[in-house]
């Protein structure tokens, strides 16, 4: 695939947290939704962050919740396991549903992944607990992903429309 910029090693353990600090500041201004989410973990449902989770795992990803950057990292200190994860940033929640209306139209689950990536700014994927991916258009993400977290097993893109440029 010409989009791939780099396969970061598969050496340690990566995490969420880890992947947010790359875009904190960009990605403060977002509005995040997770399209799918399969996670082991300790989440009260009586907590509002706690209650998402059991409605996202309960709905299979049918119901769309606006969560904001702090939120998630909020969400992830209690994720144990993550082994399926579905995450937009977009600047506007009417992107947000277009690509959920997306989604829910394709005959599969979801759409080809660089159709998604080519709507929202900021996309990551979690696909069996071992494949992480992190879609920006944004090329110093991209960049800084590469640089700080080199040692760890990320894909790591840019979308189609903008690698090649």
């Amino acid at each position: 695939m010409s989009t791939k910029k780099r396969l970061l090693s598969e050496t340690h353990e990566i995490t969420l947290p880890m992947i947010y600090d790359q875009f904190y500041e960009e990605g403060k201004g977002l509005i995040w939704s997770i399209l799918d989410l399969d996670t082991v973990g300790n989440f009260n449902e009586n907590d509002y962050l706690g209650k998402i989770v059991h409605e996202i795992w309960e709905s299979q990803g049918k119901k769309t919740f606006l969560l904001t950057l702090d939120e998630l990292y909020k969400m992830a200190e209690n994720f144990e396991v993550v082994i399926d994860f579905f995450l937009i940033g977009c600047k506007d929640e009417e992107t947000v549903f277009k690509i959920k209306k997306i989604c829910e139209v394709s005959e599969n689950k979801y759409p080809s992944i660089e159709e998604i990536a080519a709507c929202c700014e900021i996309l990551i994927d979690i696909d069996d607990g071992r494949l992480w991916g992190l879609y920006a258009k944004d090329q110093r993400i991209v960049d800084r992903c590469i640089e700080n977290l080199g040692q760890f097993p990320l894909y790591v893109y840019l979308p189609p429309s903008l690698s090649n440029k």
